[in-house]
């Protein structure tokens, strides 16, 4: 027999939880270094799903070298997988777009990628400079 606590815990605190305002959280960015861009986040945690954005605008002092790498609001079930969402990017100076998927590369970060596992760098898609953005939506299971 179903209890209210039970009720309370699994259905209506789940279904609360979406309703509600997203919670904010501050991504953190490794693999390029954050000066003078902007990088936020949001996220809705009910039970163990985790719905997420997170929005960066490239800043003229940061540091571009490597891979982009981000932190996720909440820790994953898991190191792997399949994608966990998709990610819009924009040059500013060229009005061009691109599109890539979302993948966990451990149980608190992600990466940008293509079908091709192409990562993003300072000068691919293109060469990145201010202004430019990143988005990315993920919705995965949280550890």
């Amino acid at each position: 027999i179903v209890t209210a606590a039970q009720m309370n815990a699994r259905v209506r605190d789940n279904f609360k939880e979406i309703g509600d305002a997203r919670g904010s959280y501050t991504p953190t960015l490794t693999g390029w270094t954050l000066s003078n861009g902007t990088l936020t986040g949001t996220y809705i945690e009910a039970g163990k799903l985790i719905i997420g954005n997170l929005d960066y605008t490239v800043g003229g002092s940061d540091t571009k070298s490597g891979v982009p790498t981000f932190s996720l609001p909440v820790t994953s079930i898991s190191s792997t997988g399949p994608s966990i969402g998709t990610g819009s990017l924009f040059d500013t100076s060229a009005t061009a777009r691109a599109h890539r998927f979302v993948f966990l590369t451990s149980t608190t970060t992600f990466q940008f990628t293509t079908e091709a596992d192409t990562r993003l760098s300072p000068t691919a898609p293109w060469t990145w400079a201010t202004g430019d953005r990143m988005w990315a939506q993920f919705v995965y299971e949280a550890a």
